[in-house]
């Protein structure tokens, strides 16, 4: 199974994207709006979504948006990875590492 190509964005587009982020976070916390000043370099980048569950990433009732289900499960050389939340991803990551070694 392989996903399709991931379309990349020029410099242009992801700056403009970035900013429109900043705008419309903007609206909802005035105070982001102050990094739009402060922006020194842009790198938006992205990728598939690959997840056990039902439903849509948009729908926030989806299961898609489970956070207590988290960790690696491993079908013979296929590894799927669950964050919950991103920020253990480098720690799952490195577990994912070792077990490949």
């Amino acid at each position: 199974m392989a996903p399709p190509p991931v379309t990349m964005l020029d410099t242009s587009a992801q700056t403009r994207v970035a900013f429109e982020i900043i705008d419309r976070l903007g609206e909802i916390v005035p105070s982001v709006a102050a990094f739009k000043n402060c922006v020194a370099d842009v790198r938006i980048e992205g990728g598939w979504v690959y997840a056990e569950g039902r439903g849509s990433l948009a729908d926030p009732a989806s299961a898609l948006h489970r956070r207590d289900r988290v960790g690696i499960t491993r079908t013979g050389a296929y590894f799927s990875v669950d964050t919950g939340k991103y920020s253990i991803a480098p720690w799952l990551a490195n577990d994912v590492a070792h077990l490949i070694v």
